[in-house]
């Protein structure tokens, strides 16, 4: 009776919190992806409200077709809610994959699968079944219900792997979030497969969990990205140099800090309106996202049309080597567009004892002094 009302506690309580953090949430939701989301809190609440039914109809005799119906419901919704994280994952992380027609219809068929199991079980018995006292049991196969794990271990894979690729700080957050964020309810998946029945394990709190933590990375998000451009900005900008700072001796590399501007910004503004500025914006901020991933560097949107890069290199040609190809691709992003663009920059290598603040200012100068020269 003890472990029943906790069961039900337990549930009530995932539900309220559930209910609060999607109040939280709707409102930063972008259209792309809210209909996934949004689907993955309204399922979890189901089947909460699905376990709090199953358990108080448990051993009543008189609600026992009740009981078949909350449970097969129940289990089916749980792999609803697998797939439903699998596929936010992947629309998000993989878009290109996820375009593809044969990679979701290959992907939605075990979970059609199993949800049939699952329904089915009401007459085979196969996940679940209830006896003549109208008490809740699992079937023989009651280990296939929890196939659905493989979809929060392939988002997990696929969260790792986008964060070894990862450009920016935002996309860094997002892969980690979903890397990390399936493993709650992964282990409390495979503890309910392996544990006795009635042994407090419940998804829904796990689920709850994931969620909570992925808000909270959400929010990180949002207060260190710039939310034009999507690279780094000026606060994680202070951070990533402070830890390099911190960390200049151990890391047996010079730290280089390049201050980046782009030319007649105001004429393009002026000219051609504030919308085409904001495109030349998040034009030239792509191009420093993918020149930093190729030197292992970190782009920043400083503020304004100003950018920075910084640098780990044993070498102070690889700042040559970066300006060069940012001067390359600068002339790429001009060719038929109405307006040249162009970046003046301005380095500066970090000296042991040297303030952030002394370390910035010296690449700003420089980066005025190599303006005021064109």
């Amino acid at each position: 009776m003890i472990l029943l009302e906790a069961h039900i506690e337990l549930y009530v309580i995932c539900s309220i919190l559930l209910l609060m953090l999607f109040g939280a949430n709707v409102k930063y939701w972008r259209p792309r992806y809210i209909n996934q989301l949004s689907l993955i809190y309204i399922f979890t609440l189901i089947n909460c409200v699905l376990g709090i039914g199953a358990y108080l109809v448990d051993g009543h005799v008189e609600y026992i077709v009740l009981n078949y119906a909350l449970n097969a419901v129940y289990f089916a919704d749980i792999i609803v809610i697998s797939l439903l994280w699998f596929r936010y994952c992947f629309k998000m992380l993989a878009p290109e994959l996820w375009k593809k027609t044969a990679f979701r219809v290959i992907t939605l068929i075990p979970a059609i699968a199993q949800i049939a199991i699952a329904l089915l079980s009401v007459k085979t018995k196969m996940i679940f079944g209830v006896d003549s006292d109208a008490l809740y049991y699992r079937g023989d196969y009651f280990l296939l219900q929890h196939w659905s794990t493989l979809y929060l271990a392939a988002s997990s894979l696929m969260g790792l792997k986008s964060f070894i690729g990862a450009d920016t700080m935002e996309e860094r957050n997002k892969a980690m979030a979903v890397s990390l964020l399936a493993i709650p309810p992964l282990i409390l998946g495979m503890a309910q497969a392996l544990l006795p029945a009635g042994v407090l394990t419940t998804m829904e709190f796990a689920i709850f969990m994931s969620l909570l933590a992925y808000y909270i990375f959400s929010q990180d998000n949002r207060i260190t990205s710039d939310p034009l451009t999507k690279l780094n900005n000026r606060l994680s900008m202070d951070s990533e140099l402070k830890e390099k700072i911190k960390n200049y001796r151990a890391n047996r590399q010079r730290l280089f800090l390049m201050m980046l501007d782009l030319d007649n910004f105001k004429q393009i503004n002026d000219t051609y309106g504030h919308l085409e500025g904001d495109r030349a914006l998040v034009r030239v901020a792509n191009m420093l996202a993918e020149v930093g991933k190729k030197y292992d560097s970190l782009a920043v949107r400083f503020g304004g049309d100003e950018f920075a890069m910084i640098v780990e290199s044993g070498s102070d040609k690889t700042v040559e080597e970066i300006v060069s190809e940012i001067d390359k691709e600068m002339r790429e992003l001009s060719r038929g567009e109405r307006y040249k663009l162009s970046m003046s920059c301005g380095c500066a290598e970090y000296r042991e004892g040297v303030s952030l603040h002394d370390f910035m200012d010296e690449a700003d100068k420089k980066l005025y002094i190599r303006k005021n020269e064109k």
